[in-house]
């Protein structure tokens, strides 16, 4: 035989063995589907990105196709407004990325806007009772808002929620809640600062008693002249008597009102002299007095 027929019989039937080898130890390559959370990048310092959907279905092939090797990402640089925008991927090395579904997404993106709004603090009244909350001091009692435009447009006030009882008295610092005019909290907003220092405090429980009004006259009129009707208006008022009072009157009475000397009617705005720790609404009654002159009849001769 020839030699180098030998040879290259000899070289085809090593590179046969060689093939059947490596074929044999390579990896399968395999082909599957993984779920991926958009992820945004080069967005302006506190821009407010919405992406809809937020999750793409991304087929990749390699020896090995695990969900964390794969990134699915959004690039709004310089962008303000709505765009649909193309999903961009990175996968590790010998991993393909197939198919990536959807293709693009819808993206909203969002410059924030501020405002200021009051501070309140609210609390969680009991049924049926009468509840004052004195505020003792709150700082501050301004905060500015921060959130898209259409959001913080929402916002009414910042409210601390408390839940007192009457008598309590509460001092520290305390987060606040962003709600619209109903009261609901408003999402996508936040406030600077985030919290507040608030100390209030709870006046006892209250009882509300409906009494009449009694004017206080005090001297008598000049000579030959009476007290004639005497008005008062409102003739009933509301006390608000805490429980923790003992009150039992029957009545309320004005300020002392002169009709010293007296020659014409009076007419003013009396206060009443509710006891202490007692509140009273309305807190003063308008009062007219009439003047009149005496009539005598003279002597028979």
């Amino acid at each position: 035989m020839n030699t180098d027929l030998y040879w290259r019989f000899f070289s085809l039937f090593l590179a046969v063995i060689l093939w059947v080898i490596a074929v044999d130890g390579r990896p399968d390559v395999i082909q599957r589907e993984v779920t991926v959370d958009l992820e945004v990048v080069r967005a302006a310092e506190g821009a407010l990105v919405s992406i809809e959907p937020g999750q793409v279905r991304v087929l990749a092939r390699g020896v090995k196709v695990e969900d964390e090797q794969i990134r699915a990402f959004v690039d709004v640089q310089g962008k303000t407004g709505s765009h649909l925008l193309p999903v961009e991927t990175t996968s590790p090395r010998g991993v393909e990325i197939i198919r990536v579904v959807p293709a693009a997404v819808a993206v909203n993106v969002d410059l924030p806007k501020s405002r200021e709004v009051p501070v309140m603090v609210g609390t969680w009244a009991i049924p049926g009772q009468r509840q004052v909350v004195d505020v003792q001091s709150l700082k501050p009692r301004v905060v500015t808002v921060w959130g898209a435009e259409a959001q913080i447009a929402q916002v009414e006030r910042a409210v601390v929620r408390l839940t007192l009882l009457p008598g309590d008295e509460v001092e520290g610092t305390f987060g606040l809640q962003l709600v619209d005019a109903r009261g609901n909290v408003v999402p996508g907003v936040w406030s600077e600062p985030d919290k507040v220092e608030v100390s209030v405090r709870v006046p006892p429980a209250v009882r509300e008693l409906v009494l009449p009004v009694e004017p206080q006259l005090v001297g008598e009129p000049a000579l030959g002249f009476a007290v004639g009707e005497v008005e008062v208006s409102p003739r009933q008022v509301t006390l608000l008597v805490p429980e923790n009072i003992k009150f039992d009157g029957a009545q309320i009475l004005t300020e002392p009102i002169s009709i010293a000397e007296a020659e014409a009617d009076i007419e003013l705005d009396a206060k009443l002299q509710a006891p202490a720790g007692v509140g009273v609404e309305p807190s003063s009654v308008k009062v007219g007095v009439r003047i009149v002159p005496v009539t005598t009849d003279g002597p028979v001769e």
